[in-house]
């Protein structure tokens, strides 16, 4: 069994456990707009220094096992929630499309930062799943994202997730209070009905993509991550495990794997002392 994390920044699989021919890997890039504050008109343009883009608009998308597509979000620059970390390596907020014979799951989603990437990068409306193994508020414009480049005649999608999950999402759902997202309730609430339902996961739960491809759910609450849910992917073998083993780095355009660095899994230690402690 490989562990995947979805929101492993650096991590996603252990050292040989990839098989078959080299993973594809395509780069999807889009305009840059750098977050920074308008100069003072009182300075002189020569005393201005010109801000670096982020580079938020990176996502790469590589096949990593067969029905199994890893969307990386990567950004080498500190990103506004990173300021709690010791990180210097930047980051990569992993995403994974899993397709069955009939039906298509989105894990994960990145942060809001690359809402807009993200969503251009993947096909949105071929998606009848999202199943988050971790949502916070940071995360909620890019669901509205996903679910706003949907076709208007696409059927609901339903969002499975837990219990704690799921409360994150009621309360951007409300009006008026401090908890409220506008992007997700008019993303949500379409002019023809809902545009996608919750599903809440208990541990023992399943999710049928046809065929042999049948999702089986763990809920792995945490003092800092009650919300978790671990995913096994019966099929490719394939633990998708959220923020548990996680990493700020940014990985590589050809080199997205742990099994890519010289010392393995090993070669994020540090990184990982900078995550959790």
């Amino acid at each position: 069994m490989a562990s995947v994390c979805s929101f492993a920044t650096g991590t996603p699989l252990t050292r040989g456990a990839r098989k078959g021919p080299p993973a594809r890997s395509r780069t999807v890039r889009h305009p840059v707009r750098a977050a920074v504050t308008e100069p003072s008109t009182n300075q002189s343009d020569a005393s201005v220094a010109k801000p670096l883009p982020r580079t938020t608009d990176q996502v790469f998308l590589d096949e990593i096992s067969p029905g199994v597509s890893l969307v990386r979000c990567v950004c080498r620059e500190r990103l506004k929630f990173e300021v709690e970390y010791g990180m210097s390596r930047g980051s990569t907020d992993n995403a994974y499309i899993v397709a069955g014979d009939t039906k298509t799951a989105l894990l994960d989603l990145p942060d809001k930062s690359f809402a807009g990437a993200f969503a251009k990068s993947v096909d949105c409306g071929s998606l009848d799943f999202i199943v988050l193994g971790h949502l916070s508020p940071k995360r909620l414009d890019s669901l509205a994202a996903v679910l706003a480049a949907r076709p208007p005649s696409a059927p609901a999608l339903e969002v499975w997730c837990s219990n704690p999950a799921a409360q994150v999402i009621y309360q951007a759902l409300k009006p008026g209070t401090p908890a409220s997202n506008e992007n997700l309730t008019a993303a949500w609430k379409g002019s023809a009905g809902l545009r996608a339902r919750l599903h809440t996961i208990k541990t023992g739960d399943f999710l049928d993509l046809g065929g042999a491809r049948v999702l089986e759910f763990t809920t792995a609450p945490t003092p800092r991550w009650p919300d978790a849910v671990v995913t096994y992917d019966p099929v490719s073998k394939y633990l998708f495990t959220s923020k548990l083993f996680s990493a700020h780095v940014a990985t590589d355009a050809d080199k997205p794997f742990d099994a890519d660095a010289k010392n393995g899994a090993e070669e994020y230690l540090s990184d990982w002392r900078n995550f959790f402690d």
